[in-house]
């Protein structure tokens, strides 16, 4: 019987870094130069249907290299950092039997390290305790967690889902292991008002390619409490469909969102004293010269 676990003796490239800053396009280069293939750990693109709000790889992306983990599940259904190390090792399997290079990458960190150090998830969630949980607000959830002796460093508490997870777990912390062997990670660092450009021009490129339709054609089919709809670049959009704002103030809320997001995950990845850091837009000779070595 299969389990979660992989040989730590063969490769895996990991590319890490905050949205918006180049990490696909980072991962292809790789990719084509030593014959890798890519895993996307991103909680947004595993949805089916929900591409443009999550600027998930293309066609001429896909077509450049290999892709794993995108278009997974409908935008109504619940996936976890456990559902991920899962996958993730499945594909990892295929790949390494493919004879190709893994490559990792994405902005979510808890998958990554769900992978890299092997995490021990608790029980799976009850159904019907999930479906109560579900119905409280984020500050019922947030005082079940602190009562279990979490705290911020251990939990993002302004997601809801992770949240949820945490009381069905009863405030276990997931167990780590260290850093598989064989394992080389790699991190793009932007300067801010660079950064806080490409978020807002990434924002523009997304409404101009008719995010508005996308959203609202999900929304149509699953409803405004669906999982997928609760990311950035989707919740941003329910108080304009209601009229209670303009499109002004829906770009206003996506790049603020973004930006907070991106310093969550400066935070997240700053921690990770095994991270190889690159500037955006650095010459690729210097990240061949680290992945040659």
């Amino acid at each position: 019987m299969e389990t979660d676990h992989i040989d730590s003796d063969k490769p895996l490239v990991v590319i890490v870094g905050q949205t918006a800053s180049g990490k696909t396009d980072l991962a292809i280069k790789i990719a084509k130069k030593y014959g890798g293939e890519i895993i996307c750990a991103d909680s947004r693109t595993i949805y089916k249907g929900m591409d443009i709000g999550t600027a998930k790889p293309g066609k001429a992306e896909r077509e450049a290299a290999t892709h794993y983990l995108l278009d997974i599940i409908a935008p109504d259904q619940t996936y976890s950092a456990s559902d991920f190390k899962k996958d993730s090792t499945g594909a990892l399997r295929r790949i390494y039997k493919r004879g190709k290079v893994p490559i990792l990458t994405g902005g979510t960190g808890l998958y990554i390290n769900s992978l890299i150090y092997d995490f021990e998830f608790g029980r799976p969630p009850d159904p019907h305790e999930r479906q109560k949980l579900q119905r409280l607000d984020i500050e019922s959830l947030q005082k079940s967690v602190k009562d279990l002796g979490l705290t911020s460093d251990q939990i993002n508490l302004k997601n809801k889902r992770h949240l949820i997870r945490a009381i069905e777990n009863k405030g276990l912390v997931r167990s780590k292991k260290s850093l598989r062997k064989n394992t080389l990670l790699l991190g793009i660092r932007e300067e801010e008002d660079n950064l806080k450009q490409r978020i807002e021009a990434r924002n523009e490129t997304m409404i101009r390619q008719g995010l508005e339709t996308e959203v609202k054609k999900i929304v149509e089919k699953y409803g405004w409490d669906a999982p997928g709809l609760q990311t950035i670049a989707y919740k941003e959009w329910r108080p304009y469909f209601r009229g209670e704002q303009d499109i002004h103030e829906v770009k206003e809320n996506m790049f603020r969102d973004n930006w907070q997001y991106a310093r969550r995950q400066k935070t997240w990845f700053s921690r990770n004293k095994f991270i190889h850091w690159f500037e955006n837009g650095g010459s690729f000779e210097h990240v061949k010269g680290v992945l040659n070595k």
